[in-house]
C-alpha cells in the first residue's frame, strides 16, 4: 500500500501480538485521595492493553515520515534535501560544532547552493581549527536552554557577534545561514503587517518609512 507516493511498510507490532504484562497492583491508589499531578507518575501506560493498539496506529505514521526523510518515496514528497540542509546548518551552533564538526562536514556544506563556492569552502577549512577552539571554549562556559527559543537565539548570536572577527569566512556563512527562512510563514507575516499598518490612505508613504515601521513592528521594536 502507498500513501502520498511513499511505500507503507508493515508495522512490527502485528495486530493482536501485544500482550500486556500483569498490572502492578501496588500502584492502585484511590484516585479521590490524590491530585492529578500525583496520579500521573503512577500511571504506567506500558501495562495497559490499549497501548498496543495506540502504538500500532501511530507506527505507520512514523514510518511514513522516515521514508520521506530518507528518500524512499516519490521525488515530489522527498524531504532529503531539506533534512540535509538543516543537518548541515547545525555547524553554525558553536556547541554542536565543538562536539561534532569535522572537515568532512565542512566539505558537505558545498551541497547547499548558497555555499557551493569551493574557494570559500577551502577558506572554511583553513579557519576550522580556530573556529573549533573558540567554539569549545564558549561551549564549556555557556549554558544553553534549547527549549527556550529566545535564550538559544540570543546566545548563539552573541557568540558570533563576539567572536566572528576571528574567522571571517565562518561568520559570513553564519550570517547567510541565519537569514534562511525555514518556511514562508515569516514572509507572509511581514506582508500581513504591512497591509494592516498601511491602508489605502498611506499609499504614498516613503519606502524607507514603510520598511522601518514594519521592521520595528515585526521585531517588537527591538533593534540591534
Amino acid at each position: 500500500m502507498r500513501v502520498d507516493g511513499c511505500a507503507r511498510r508493515p508495522s512490527p507490532l502485528a495486530r493482536g501480538s501485544y500482550v500486556p504484562p500483569p498490572w502492578d497492583t501496588h500502584l492502585r491508589v484511590p484516585a479521590e485521595d490524590l491530585e492529578e499531578e500525583e496520579v500521573r507518575p503512577l500511571i504506567i501506560t506500558s501495562f495497559m492493553s490499549a497501548r498496543g493498539g495506540v502504538v500500532e496506529g501511530l507506527n505507520p505514521g512514523f514510518m511514513y515520515l522516515d521514508d520521506r526523510l530518507e528518500g524512499r518515496c516519490a521525488a515530489a514528497h522527498s524531504c532529503v534535501e531539506t533534512y540535509t540542509l538543516f543537518r548541515l546548518l547545525q555547524v553554525f551552533d558553536p556547541a554542536y560544532a565543538a562536539a561534532t564538526l569535522t572537515p568532512g562536514m565542512v566539505d558537505e556544506l558545498a551541497r547547499i547552493p548558497a555555499f557551493s563556492d569551493m574557494q570559500q569552502i577551502y577558506r572554511l577549512q583553513l579557519q576550522l581549527p580556530r573556529y573549533l577552539t573558540y567554539a569549545a571554549a564558549w561551549a564549556s562556559n555557556m549554558e544553553i536552554d534549547r527549549g527556550d527559543l529566545a535564550d538559544y537565539t540570543e546566545k548563539i548570536l552573541l557568540f558570533w557577534r563576539t567572536n566572528g572577527t576571528h574567522f571571517l569566512t565562518w561568520a559570513f556563512f553564519a550570517r547567510a545561514a541565519f537569514s534562511m527562512a525555514p518556511s514562508s510563514a515569516a514572509v507572509e507575516r511581514v506582508f500581513s503587517l504591512a497591509n494592516n499598518m498601511f491602508g489605502d490612505g498611506q499609499l504614498n508613504s516613503l519606502a524607507d518609512y514603510v520598511q522601518t515601521s514594519v521592521m520595528l513592528r515585526y521585531n517588537k521594536r527591538v533593534v540591534g
